[in-house]
């Protein structure tokens, strides 16, 4: 069973000696699965044009985001594992290493919290730190 969820966002990016932070919320579904939870939701920043995001979590402790639409990525987090992401806009296609530090799920089909910190990497070069807690409540 599906539920109607609020998603709360706190995202913080880090590269060079630049830094942003963002707090953004988007309504979605939370729904529980064998292996794990699946979150859907369309993204709150309106620059994505409405794309739609699903993130699949698998025994607490692999993340897999997934987005459709303007601009398109493809991630897996996993703690200890390095993965390609898959990174797509109009103007540029990039294919990045994605290294986790942090991967903490703790959500239940009434809610919970998922936290995200990674490094993304091309060619061996840091290209950005970044940190991502979602907050989830039921509507």
């Amino acid at each position: 069973m599906k539920n109607d969820v609020l998603i709360t966002f706190l995202s913080k990016q880090k590269y060079d000696s630049d830094q942003d932070q963002a707090i953004q919320k988007a309504c979605g579904t939370l729904e529980k699965t064998d292996s794990g939870f699946v979150l859907e939701y369309t993204e709150p920043d309106s620059g994505l044009d409405n794309s739609r995001s699903r993130i699949t979590v698998m025994n607490n402790s692999v993340v897999h985001l997934q987005r459709k639409g303007l601009c398109e990525t493809e991630l897996v987090l996993e703690k200890g594992k390095v993965h390609r992401c898959f990174y797509k806009t109009p103007f540029v296609e990039l294919d990045l290493n994605v290294v986790p530090e942090e991967v903490r799920v703790d959500i239940t089909e009434k809610g919970g919290k998922i936290r995200l910190g990674y490094r993304l990497y091309s060619d061996n070069i840091v290209l950005s730190e970044n940190s991502l807690i979602m907050n989830i409540k039921l509507r």
